[in-house]
């Protein structure tokens, strides 16, 4: 079996080494030393150069080495029949709804003000509510946006969820739709994004839908930066409208030095950390994939190319 790495940022040698011990005889090629395209089964990407993948006539599997696909689907000439399988890996979950909680709490319980206020020696305590008198939603429910509503739910916070197509979580209230979409926004005093980059969830986030939220709300964005209208966030935070928001994801990686996220006070950034690709645990979850696919059977988390995710 020969497998492509295209990673600028990964540690090759251990990729290697990891791959076979779960696969056996592996050969693999680092982008772009490949001898021969013809002979490459699967490609294990992470931001690959457009039109590249088209190049390797007998490829099997396109599979990222992280939970999204956008840095694959936005390639306008990806092969068509080749499959696209992301990375969700136990590890890769647990680090998401870890980052999702710590900010959660970070907001609940004004943490943002008390940073503040020591700037300002400032002696201020404020009220705090219990867990279940917070509004926290979700948007989008998938592997791992399910899972952070329900630990969420288990630690006590109201929570609603807000997806595409009906789903059912025990301890969250879960809407779809354009409508549901309406109602998770007007009660959502922190707000969570966890929409991958689609047609259809660019820009979801802008000036009209930001201004349901309640006023003081906090905005946690950790799916993709497209989904977020940016001058919007800043106006809404600097009309007062809302109080804050962390980002982790955003239109362009690494953040340009002149972006004005980087000085904003009610702003605070990750760069795209919160839930990084795990060296011990990706490689094993890879593996079976591709197992899987040389079975023929499908991934439990193939990207439905047209839908975009």
């Amino acid at each position: 079996m020969d497998i492509l790495f295209v990673w600028e940022g990964g540690d090759t040698n251990r990729w290697a080494a990891d791959l076979a011990k779960h696969l056996g005889d592996v050969k693999f090629h680092v982008y772009p030393n490949v001898p021969n395209k013809a002979d490459i089964d699967y490609a294990l990407v992470w931001l690959p150069p457009l039109g590249e993948l088209q190049t390797y006539p007998n490829l099997k599997g396109i599979i990222s080495i992280g939970a999204g696909a956008s840095h694959i689907l936005r390639d306008p000439d990806l092969p068509a029949a080749v499959p696209v399988v992301r990375l969700v890996d136990d590890v890769s979950v647990q680090d998401m709804w870890l980052y999702a909680c710590y900010w959660v709490l970070h907001y609940h319980r004004h943490f943002d003000l008390y940073r503040i206020h020591q700037v300002q020696h400032t002696w201020d305590r404020q009220t705090v509510l219990t867990p279940a008198q917070r509004k926290v939603s979700i948007l989008g429910l998938g592997a791992i946006g399910g899972q952070i509503a329900l630990k969420l739910a288990g630690m006590g916070f109201d929570v609603a969820g807000w997806s595409r197509s009906p789903k059912n979580l025990v301890d969250v209230k879960c809407f779809h739709g354009s409508e549901g979409l309406d109602q998770v926004l007007n009660r959502s005093e922190i707000l969570i994004n966890m929409l991958p980059a689609t047609n259809e969830t660019a820009g979801l986030l802008d000036a009209e839908n930001l201004a349901m939220l309640p006023t003081g709300a906090a905005l946690i964005n950790m799916g993709r930066g497209d989904v977020l209208d940016n001058d919007a966030l800043i106006a809404a935070l600097d009309s007062g409208r809302m109080a804050g928001a962390t980002l982790d994801v955003f239109n362009t990686e690494p953040l340009p030095l002149d972006d004005p996220f980087w000085n904003h006070p009610k702003i605070n950034m990750t760069p795209h950390a919160a839930g990084p690709t795990n060296q011990d645990s990706a490689p094993r979850q890879i593996a079976n994939d591709i197992l899987r696919l040389e079975q023929g059977d499908v991934p439990a988390h193939s990207v439905n190319v047209q839908a975009g995710y």
